[in-house]
């Protein structure tokens, strides 16, 4: 018991900022995007210019919510070194 207390004491990943995990939230979210629309695609009636437009859309999604992401994390750091320049 004493073991499992202290591994739920110690941080999974130390600093990290709300807009980095949210980086990470997102770029998870478009690769599960992308491999469950891999999974399910062969079981949608599509023909096979709509089974490519699916994967491009997926994979476009994979690229927006990856970009919006780094964004969060850009805009944080941006508003950090204005904070700091400030003081």
């Amino acid at each position: 018991m004493r073991t499992f207390k202290a591994m739920l004491s110690h941080s999974i990943a130390p600093r990290m900022t709300a807009a980095e995990l949210a980086a990470g939230v997102l770029s998870g979210m478009g690769i599960l995007t992308l491999l469950l629309g891999i999974v399910i695609m062969p079981s949608l009636p599509l023909t096979e210019s709509g089974f490519y437009l699916a994967l491009l859309l997926l994979v476009g999604f994979l690229f927006v919510a990856h970009a919006a992401g780094q964004l969060t994390v850009i805009a944080d750091e941006l508003r950090r070194s204005r904070k700091q320049g400030s003081m």
